[in-house]
């Protein structure tokens, strides 16, 4: 999953899209990574979780 929010730190999803909606790895460079979406497949929650996974800080 890829996520715009916070839930790391308990604020809110945002805008997301799960692995199904992932097709293509853009670029990846200097620790930034760039991903092409379908974009019906791009969801939005306020909520800080969503079932089935768990958001972890480093």
């Amino acid at each position: 999953m890829v996520a715009s929010g916070y839930p790391h730190f308990g604020g809110a999803i945002g805008s997301y899209v799960t692995e199904g909606g992932i097709y293509k790895l853009y670029a990846s460079y200097s620790n930034v990574t760039s991903f092409w979406v379908y974009p019906n497949l791009v969801y939005y929650s306020s909520s800080s979780t969503i079932p089935g996974y768990q958001f972890l800080s480093q």
